[in-house]
């Protein structure tokens, strides 16, 4: 480049001021306005594109063209208008748009979470649409149609037109093996090696789209779903290492100067790692509910999302976790089927021979069935409905001595179960003294209730007229089509109580038989009474909760003077487990918000009493089968209550009604799930004035199946789960976890029920121990017995009902330490013994 005109120098409209050579040519540079031109770069210098090579003051500045603002209005865009109309464009389009949302480029919200909603449904109905595969390879014929071989061409558009006569059969797949045969029989043909690539490079698009598509359409949506969630993956792994600045610096110094672009993609994409859970999490569920059998495709993907451990990727974590174990578990219809086909063949059904011990199955089974029992409470045959009835109660008082059950019918073909149980052996009120023998029931000729024969007469062997008078509970259970139905049979039922009461052995009554328990109240309610009501509608539970409160409260005078002891309504919804509200006598009949969503009768499973230590208040959970309790610690009058703790506790079972017993693979992701579910519990909780002032929460999970395995698995298991989520867990405060299970070493082996306790008081030393549930030859309760590798645990010699400790002065102390983020001074010496003896282990 060279000037003209010297720096500064004076230049009229339309006369060059320099000249450029491009390409062994000079160009002249000219001016269109006159002036004085100042340069901003020396002669002779290599010019980029764009660059400025200097600025020019006009003689006249009002020729300088100056920016209008624009004051009209903008018409309004709608970007539908822009969408290509045809299915392949449309792909494209949505696909870039959900691949943009994953690096990061996010609408605000309401708008993104209508949006993402809109673009999966729209892909998942892209990808499923046969006609897919035939217009993207259309697109691509066109566009090379007359470079490619005739023949060759002849022979992909009759295989496309075959395939397009056939699209909607369901027996049709998409001709990619044939079309790849086409193309790779012509390269043979072809002597010459630069003919050959000259053909592969024409047809690279129809190669590719035939690999895409080489395991048909499901094959190619796992393809790109699966891109998709890799590329979640990809962003969010490098977050997973430490604090928010360790893994930032940790990026930068793995990438090269050069790479420096794609880190800070990396880093864009992160900072909107909510809206891509979103995003993430409705794939998962559309994945889940509209395409289960693509779940076991995904498996390995789903894997590694369940592995993110950060509390900003806890959500996508546990709903892969949810839909990994669900897809190993059988779907509701197989086991709604299963289901009917044992009360069918129980009830006699077909004129087969009357199998009734099948119920045992359901009664006894330890899996989960309380999800689909409740639908035959409603089935057209009434003889399933009754034993629908039986199973639930021989199965929810399992733990009790069940001496009487007797099937009613109330108008309108309304079933209903009369039940009388005895105490458990271990409950304090429990009474061994007779009145004397057993004594013939007399029947009741003036009842307008018809009683009808049990079925568990059948399978028990038990008289129906044969009652011993002893300490003894009675309750009834009913099914209602709703609430309003219930109310208007409530007098019908109370009536049946009547009856019952009425039909009790000669020389018995209620009263006595409760003052011969050792009551301290005569006139203490015997009697209790568990309602279905179906609906359609999912209600918030506050909504459920006014209805029934009012109710209640308006017939506590005649629910007293009929002695109920207490009234339980379970909401049924189609596939989901039941909702439970618990009304009481000693309450005033206002629910007992600590069984809130929890059959009482089982309530020993989540061993509630363990907490009496704690003045508890029920905190509801969006999981209504995660139980979560505020706990205070009881303390003298006057004295100021500083022991503040959370208590999460479950119960797991598994839904497979043909394997009685769980693998170990299912125990560790179902543990793992409600593990995860119990920390999210926690972190909503702690968001209240309450969770700020708590400490020493306790997580409690009871493992109902049988597995066979080894202990020492069970340790290493957990340890390397509770590592994954060890800082998360110190965040909530969880210093004590147990799980409640039973194991057989052998296949065939003795049952051994065993206790894992993780304690974790000063955060940094994890201490598992490890006891099973043996009996007191001298008392014979049930305590804890160190098992394992010798070592004695700190429960070794307890009682298993023995209450959970309220905290000492240490603790005290060490949680004031904890919170001004320091460690208690007396924690010290156990933290240099610890290191040491990791120290020494190393190096030994």
């Amino acid at each position: 480049m060279q000037y003209l005109v010297e720096d500064g120098g004076h230049v009229f409209a339309g006369e060059a001021f320099a000249e450029i050579e491009v390409m062994k040519m000079v160009m002249s540079l000219n001016v269109t306005e006159s002036g004085c031109v100042h340069y901003m770069k020396r002669p002779g210098a290599v010019l980029d594109p764009g660059s400025v090579v200097a600025h020019l003051d006009l003689d006249d500045p009002s020729r300088v063209q100056q920016a209008l603002l624009y004051e009209d209005t903008f018409t309004a865009t709608h970007g539908e208008l822009l969408e290509g109309k045809k299915l392949s464009q449309q792909f494209q389009q949505i696909r870039v748009q959900l691949e943009n949302f994953l690096s990061g480029y996010c609408l605000p919200e309401p708008v993104f979470s209508v949006r993402v909603k809109e673009r999966v449904n729209q892909l998942m109905r892209i990808l499923k649409d046969p006609s897919l595969p035939l217009q993207e390879l259309q697109e691509i014929i066109s566009a090379i149609s007359g470079r490619i071989p005739s023949l060759v061409e002849k022979q992909i558009r009759k295989r496309m037109a075959s395939y397009a006569n056939n699209v909607t059969s369901v027996l049709c797949q998409f001709p990619s093996q044939q079309i790849a045969i086409v193309i790779d029989s012509h390269a043979a043909t072809l002597n010459k090696r630069a003919d050959r690539d000259v053909f592969f490079m024409t047809t690279q698009g129809i190669v590719q789209l035939v690999q895409r598509y080489r395991n048909g359409i499901r094959g190619h949506m796992r393809a790109v779903l699966q891109d998709l969630l890799r590329r979640y993956i990809h962003v969010e792994a490098n977050f997973q290492q430490g604090h928010y600045d360790k893994c930032v610096m940790l990026l930068t110094k793995e990438s090269s100067k050069e790479d420096m672009s794609t880190v800070l993609g990396i880093i864009f994409s992160h900072a909107q790692v909510v809206q891509k859970n979103q995003l993430v999490i409705e794939l998962i569920d559309h994945l889940h509910k509209n395409e289960p059998g693509l779940t076991d495709d995904l498996d390995n993907i789903l894997n590694e999302l369940t592995t993110l451990n950060k509390a900003e990727n806890a959500r996508v974590a546990l709903r892969a976790r949810q839909v990994l174990i669900a897809a190993h578990q059988p779907s509701y219809e197989l086991r709604h089927n299963q289901m009917e086909s044992i009360f069918l063949s129980a009830v006699d059904m077909y004129g087969h021979e009357f199998n009734p011990e099948n119920l045992q199955k359901l009664i006894f089974s330890e899996t989960s069935i309380y999800d689909v029992l409740p639908s035959f409470f409603y089935h057209i045959n009434m003889l399933v409905r009754m034993a629908a009835l039986e199973v639930y109660v021989r199965r929810s008082y399992i733990a009790y001595d069940l001496n009487c059950i007797q099937q009613h019918q109330l108008r309108d073909n309304l079933c209903a179960l009369e039940f009388q149980f005895l105490l458990p052996t271990s409950h304090p009120n429990r009474n061994y003294r007779f009145a004397g023998p057993p004594i013939k029931k007399n029947g009741s000729s003036g009842s307008m209730i018809t009683r009808v024969a049990s079925l568990s007469d059948e399978f028990t062997g038990y008289d129906a007229g044969m009652i011993t008078p002893s300490c003894q509970r009675m309750g009834v259970m009913a099914p209602f089509d709703s609430f309003q139905h219930f109310v208007e049979c409530f007098d019908d039922l109370l009536r049946l109580i009547q009856t019952v009461r009425a039909d009790s052995p000669i020389g018995y009554d209620d009263r006595d038989s409760t003052k011969s328990c050792g009551s301290n109240d005569s006139d203490e309610p015997v009697h209790i009474i568990n309602i279905a009501i179906k609906t359609k509608e999912e209600y918030d539970d506050e909504v459920f909760a006014k209805e029934f409160q009012e109710f209640m409260s308006s017939k506590a005078k005649e629910l007293n003077e009929k002695e109920i002891r207490r009234l339980s309504i379970l909401v049924l919804y189609k596939r989901q487990f039941p909702k439970f509200f618990t009304y009481r006598s000693r309450d005033k009949f206002l629910e007992d918000k600590i069984y809130r969503h929890l059959e009482p009768a089982l309530a020993f499973q989540l061993e509630i009493n363990r907490m009496r230590n704690f003045d508890l208040t029920f905190v509801p959970t969006a999981n209504h089968k995660m139980h979560l309790y505020f706990g205070s610690a009881k303390v003298g009058k006057g004295q100021e209550v500083t022991d503040y703790r959370f208590f999460v506790r479950s119960i797991m079972r598994h839904s497979d009604l043909i394997t009685r017993e769980a693998s170990f693979e299912f125990m560790q992701n179902e543990g793992e799930r409600v593990l995860l579910e119990a920390m999210d519990a926690l972190e909503v909780v702690f968001a209240l004035p309450m969770g700020v002032k708590t400490d020493c929460n306790h997580i409690f999970l009871n493992f109902v199946p049988t597995v066979t395995l080894d202990p020492a698995k069970i340790e290493d298991s957990v340890r390397s789960m509770v590592m994954r989520y060890g800082s998360r867990l110190w965040k909530l405060r969880v210093t004590t976890a147990e799980l409640k299970m039973t194991i057989r070493l052998t296949a065939n082996g003795k049952r051994i029920p065993i206790r894992l306790f993780l304690i974790n008081d000063s955060g940094y030393y994890l201490d598992i121990s490890l006891y099973k549930e043996v009996s007191d030859p001298n008392t014979g309760q049930i305590k804890f017995q160190s098992y394992g590798d010798g070592k004695k645990g700190p429960l070794d010699g307890l009682m298993v009902n023995t209450p959970y400790v309220t905290k000492d002065h240490l603790q005290s102390k060490r949680f004031q330490a904890q919170n001004h983020e320091t460690t208690y001074v007396y924690d010290l010496p156990e933290m240099f013994r610890q290191v040491s003896i990791k120290h020494l282990l190393n190096t030994a």
